[in-house]
């Protein structure tokens, strides 16, 4: 296992870390069952239609970054749109990408994992890859 920070983890690992967040299977690609049931990859930065019921459920905003440093690698921001507060401190999350789903992605796995996480050493390696 490899400790991989959550605000500098690329897709594939983000991918993975959602799924297992939330109990799901993740699929690097298409799967079928063999009766005719078509399985898509899991894909939570980049296909809305995954990540938006966790952007929506936990009242994550996206923009776009203006923090100049920011604006070459990571354009956009996310963060909690309802500031969480525990025992009267503050401990607002919030996290930058390169599209408004990886920034969203970032901030959910932060609040649920924390800053670092385990991922496998071979989903290290799979980084760079095509999905297909």
């Amino acid at each position: 296992m490899a400790t991989v920070q959550v605000s500098e983890a690329p897709e594939l690992v983000l991918d993975w870390l959602v799924a297992k967040s939330l109990g799901e299977e993740f699929r690097l690609s298409v799967e079928y069952d063999g009766i005719g049931n078509e399985y898509p990859p899991t894909r939570y930065t980049t296909d809305p239609a995954l990540a938006w019921p966790i952007i929506d459920s936990l009242g994550i905003e996206c923009g776009r970054c203006w923090n100049e440093g920011r604006m070459r690698t990571n354009p956009y921001d996310a963060a909690f749109a309802r500031i969480p507060f525990i025992d009267g401190k503050f401990v607002g999350l919030g996290e930058y990408g390169a599209t408004p789903l990886i920034a969203a992605m970032r901030v959910y796995l932060t609040s649920v994992m924390g800053d670092t996480a385990e991922v496998p050493d071979e989903l290290i390696n799979q980084e760079g890859k095509s999905y297909e």
